[in-house]
């Protein structure tokens, strides 16, 4: 080691601790697989010990946000930056993404990392921006919301929010963080309408309201009730003022005058888009 350091002024000694875990249902399993491993090492030239009565703490130090324990230091290993960079093999990230908003510290196995989110950057690498924020009230759940909303509108995105808090925070929030830059829309106070049918004009709006009532009401647009609705939305946008509630009166003049299977459709779709529209879904 001695020799190695004093080839180049540059090098330095690097003082680590590895620590590997196994796990199975039953201690025989564990005693197996820690055997395999092992032996999987040895190949490799690297010696793996097993310590008698250290095997809990140990253990716990594989375990999220976990302290690592002074007992640790009995298996220090000195060696040279060259040989201690090749441990990086050994080693992975899969918390957050590359780039993006700086989220958090990773405390996972006893190490601290930065964990970077880019939520608007999913659907360029096929990835599902869905998350879900687990905390104890007033742990800060709506905060972590809201910065990474704000982290979205800062690198030149859009984020759409739908607030069902009855202090409308994030309206509050959206005024003060996005001013000048943001729509607040009031369901109970609507002055701005998002009607895809008086939004769009032409094709492209009947093309839209018929791809949110398709989803919205589990209907197959190959089906008769595709056939009745997209009849529907069509005879709508015809009119002079083309909107959803249009679509709704289509469907009940079709479910009088209409027969048979087609009558059913049309009576059955306006039942259920008066479900929609009258419950908080």
């Amino acid at each position: 080691l001695d020799a190695r350091l004093s080839r180049t002024s540059v090098e330095v000694e690097v003082q680590s601790v590895t620590v590997l875990t196994v796990w199975g249902p039953t201690a025989a399993v564990c005693d197996a697989r820690a055997r395999a491993l092992a032996a999987l090492l040895g190949g490799a030239d690297y010696r793996a010990v097993r310590p008698a009565g250290l095997q809990d703490a140990l253990f716990t130090l594989g375990l999220p946000s976990t302290v690592r324990p002074g007992v640790v230091r009995e298996f220090t290993q000195h060696q040279i930056s060259e040989d201690w960079a090749l441990s990086g093999a050994f080693t992975t990230a899969e918390v957050g993404d590359p780039n993006g908003m700086f989220l958090g510290i990773d405390l996972d196995s006893g190490t601290t990392r930065p964990v970077m989110i880019n939520v608007a950057d999913a659907p360029k690498v096929d990835a599902s921006a869905s998350m879900g924020i687990i905390g104890d009230l007033g742990a800060g759940k709506s905060v972590m919301q809201k910065l990474i909303a704000e982290a979205v509108w800062a690198r030149g995105g859009c984020a759409i929010c739908i607030d069902r808090t009855p202090v409308r925070e994030w309206a509050t929030f959206a005024r003060t963080a996005a001013k000048g830059r943001v729509q607040i829309i009031d369901a109970a106070q609507a002055e701005v309408s998002i009607d895809p049918r008086r939004m769009f004009t032409g094709p492209e709006g009947r093309h839209y309201a018929l791809s949110y009532l398709t989803l919205q009401l589990g209907i197959g647009p190959m089906s008769t009730s595709g056939e009745v609705l997209h009849h529907a939305v069509e005879q709508a946008a015809a009119g002079p003022e083309p909107s959803m509630h249009r679509v709704l009166e289509v469907l009940e003049r079709m479910a009088t005058s209409e027969a048979g299977k087609r009558q059913d459709a049309a009576a059955t779709l306006a039942g259920l888009i008066r479900v929609v529209a009258t419950n908080s879904l």
